[in-house]
């Protein structure tokens, strides 16, 4: 069946090549005049599934706390992360977030300056991980591989 529609095609192509350009011509003329109508919604908003764990997690948070900002830090401790040292640092940085009044600068190295990860960058269950790497990554000027639990290479 395919053949046959491929070869009827083929032929209409090959008997009547000025018919099929102007039709051609006529479909992108109409396609161009409708081009201020065109959106894209590329926001994330789009992107995530409405029965995704992540999402529900995050609008019970957003609920709870009146807000959709946050502030994610992250802590790698020099020894072992239960250790009185390592504790001891998340107290102190704890203690400095509540003195802060609510407004917050947060420094980086710019999304240009990222450095190419040496392994695959593992995700485990977390939906939400993944979308924010494949967002921040997809504008690198190199390539990373991202993985997951079997969960979440079936999403």
């Amino acid at each position: 069946m395919p053949n046959k529609i491929l070869n009827s095609f083929a032929s209409v192509i090959s008997q009547k090549p000025i018919v099929v350009l102007a039709i051609g011509l006529i479909l992108l003329l109409i396609s161009a005049f409708n081009i201020p109508n065109f959106k894209l919604e590329a926001s994330s908003d789009s992107l995530v599934l409405e029965n995704d764990e992540d999402l529900r997690y995050y609008r019970e948070i957003s609920n709870e706390y009146s807000t959709s900002d946050f502030l994610v830090v992250l802590f790698t401790p020099e020894k072992p992360l239960f250790s009185n040292e390592s504790i001891k640092n998340v107290r102190t940085l704890s203690d400095r977030f509540e003195e802060l009044d609510g407004d917050i600068n947060v420094r980086g190295t710019g999304i240009r300056n990222y450095s190419a990860p040496q392994d695959i960058l593992y995700c485990g269950n977390s939906g939400t991980t993944a979308r924010l790497l494949v967002g921040v990554l997809s504008g690198q000027r190199f390539s990373s591989k991202l993985d997951g639990d079997n969960s979440l290479r079936r999403r």
